[in-house]
C-alpha cells in the first residue's frame, strides 16, 4: 500500500487540498502551509494547518516585506516543517 501526502501551500494550494480530500484519495493524509497570521477564517476547518507566521513566532509581517521574506520564514523553519512532513507520512 503506498502513502500519499498531499500538501497545499498557498491559498490557491489550500483550496486544491480541499477539493482533493472532498474527492476522497485513498490513503491519503493532507496538511496546508500559509501565512496568514491571526486571519482565522482562511484556517482550512478539519485540514492540518501549519501558518508560517507562526512558526517563526512573528504577529505579523514585517513592514515593507517583499516576496523573499516567505523563503526566509520557510528557511528559518525548515527543520520543523521536515519533522511535520514525516510525522504525517506514518502510519
Amino acid at each position: 500500500m503506498s502513502k500519499i501526502l498531499i500538501i497545499g501551500v498557498g491559498g490557491g494550494g489550500i483550496n486544491a487540498v480541499k477539493r482533493m480530500k472532498e474527492v476522497g484519495i485513498p490513503d491519503a493524509n493532507y496538511i496546508c502551509i500559509e501565512s496568514h497570521g491571526n486571519d482565522s477564517d482562511r484556517k482550512p476547518g478539519d485540514l492540518p494547518y501549519y501558518d508560517l507566521w507562526e512558526m517563526n513566532g512573528r504577529p505579523n509581517l514585517p513592514p515593507g516585506s517583499r516576496s523573499n521574506i516567505w523563503r526566509e520564514f520557510a528557511e528559518n523553519v525548515e527543520d520543523e516543517i521536515g519533522k511535520i512532513i514525516e510525522d504525517n507520512l506514518k502510519d
